[in-house]
C-alpha cells in the first residue's frame, strides 16, 4: 500500500545518488459500493383453480438499487356465485434462473377482511415465450409471512400452469 510506495521511493532516492525525487501524486478512493443486482418479475392473466374456479393475477416488482423492493400485486377468484379480490404492495423479491419468489402483504381483502395485513408469498416459473414454450407457472399465496428468502417450495396440487396470460422473470 502507502507505506510500501513511500520505502520504495525512499529506496529509489538512496539508488538515485540522494537527489530528490518527488513523489507522484496519489489519490485514494473509497471502494465503491457493491451494485444491488436489478433483478424484476411482471405477469397477468389466469389460471383454473380448485373447483375449476378462474383466479386472475397482476402483479409487478422490482428490486431498487438500494436492495428495497417496489410492486403490487392484485388477483381474484371467480366461479359460480362467488367473486373475490385482494391487493396490496410487493415487499420482497427473490430470482433465481426462470424462477421468482416475491412476498406481499394484504391490503385490500374484502371478501375477508382477516387477509388485510397479513404476509404472504407467491412462486412463479417463466417458461418462456411462444407455442413450443412449456406454460408458465403459480403458487396460489402461500401465507404465513412475507419473507421469500427462504424460497418456500408450493404444494404442487396448489402450483397451476398459467392458461392465459404471461410471466416474465427478468434478471
Amino acid at each position: 500500500g502507502v507505506a510500501a510506495l513511500v520505502a520504495g521511493l525512499g529506496v529509489l532516492a538512496c539508488a538515485n545518488g540522494g537527489q530528490q525525487l518527488t513523489a507522484p501524486a496519489v489519490t485514494l478512493k473509497p471502494a465503491a459500493p457493491t451494485a444491488v443486482e436489478r433483478v424484476s418479475v411482471t405477469g397477468s392473466g389466469h389460471y383454473v383453480g380448485p373447483n375449476d374456479n378462474w383466479r386472475t393475477f397482476a402483479f409487478a416488482a422490482v428490486q431498487m438499487p438500494d436492495g428495497s423492493v417496489q410492486g403490487r400485486f392484485s388477483g381474484g377468484v371467480h366461479g359460480g356465485e362467488r367473486l373475490a379480490h385482494w391487493s396490496g404492495p410487493i415487499v420482497c423479491l427473490v430470482v433465481d434462473g426462470n424462477e421468482a419468489w416475491f412476498g406481499g402483504i394484504y391490503e385490500r381483502a374484502p371478501i375477508n377482511p382477516a387477509l388485510v395485513g397479513t404476509g404472504f408469498v407467491v412462486k412463479v416459473v417463466d417458461n418462456g415465450e411462444g407455442r413450443g414454450a412449456d406454460p408458465d407457472m403459480i403458487s396460489r399465496a402461500m401465507r404465513g409471512g412475507s419473507d421469500c428468502t427462504t424460497r418456500p417450495t408450493p404444494n404442487p396440487e396448489f402450483f397451476y400452469e398459467v392458461a392465459s396470460g404471461n410471466i416474465q422473470v427478468h434478471r
